[in-house]
């Protein structure tokens, strides 16, 4: 009996809200994912699971890769979609462990020491866990590119310089990037590792604006209601 690519790819997207992930993570892998792979099965005259297509499919992507049509971001989704379908048709369950294909910032002892317990200690679900994860990661990461081995001359420079590289990779996701910020500076000055209060409210730092609806912060209990435009300020 032929598997439809429409059954597992719905089944799919069920899955990861049972994970946890938000309602717009789950819409972007249906368009920007699944939509794509839709089409590209369509041409092939495929409607059924067919994981040589979907592999073909893959492939495909990375030679846009290649050619700079597409980012490496964007391709991680891709190939984590093509995964996600494999799994389910074979394990009938997504294997989470497999779809972070190894990060591509690696931080420091010390960092490492200090992002740990930050980490343990919020009390959210998986999907919300390793995305701000990744966003702590990486602003670790441009600390130690601009020659910081921890936060004692951590500067509103530094804050803002990252979160305007940020605004480049994470295009309709910033809310996420200033939620994550928010809630670890506000750790880190809880722990006496920095001396300032590098805060997310709603005053321009020195020109910078970063809007957002910060339904990243509210879920973590942190945030301002929905929809809210705010700005990153950093005094």
């Amino acid at each position: 009996m032929e598997i439809l690519l429409e059954d597992l790819i719905d089944r799919v997207l069920g899955a990861l809200g049972q994970l946890g992930l938000s309602e717009s993570t789950i819409q972007s892998y249906a368009n920007s994912a699944y939509g794509p792979m839709r089409t590209y099965c369509a041409s092939h005259e495929t409607t059924g699971y067919e994981p040589t297509v979907l592999n073909a499919f893959l492939m495909t992507q990375k030679d846009r890769l290649a050619r700079s049509e597409i980012s490496q971001r964007h391709f991680r989704k891709l190939r984590r979609a093509v995964l996600m379908i494999h799994d389910l048709h074979e394990h009938e369950a997504l294997q989470e462990a497999r779809y972070d294909s190894g990060s591509h910032y690696q931080v420091s002892e010390y960092f490492n020491r200090c992002l740990n317990p930050f980490i343990e200690a919020q009390a959210v679900s998986q999907g919300t866990l390793a995305g701000l994860k990744s966003i702590v990661v990486q602003f670790l990461c441009h600390l130690e590119r601009t020659g910081h081995r921890d936060f004692r001359a951590l500067s509103a420079g530094d804050v803002e310089d990252f979160l305007r590289m940020a605004a480049d990779t994470h295009q309709g996701s910033m809310q996420n990037v200033v939620g994550a910020l928010r809630l670890f500076l506000d750790y880190l000055r809880s722990q006496a590792l920095v001396s300032r209060d590098f805060r997310v409210g709603r005053t321009r730092p020195r020109g910078l604006a970063v809007l957002a609806s910060v339904s990243w912060a509210a879920r973590v209990g942190k945030g301002e209601p929905r929809g809210l435009a705010v700005l990153a300020s950093f005094p």
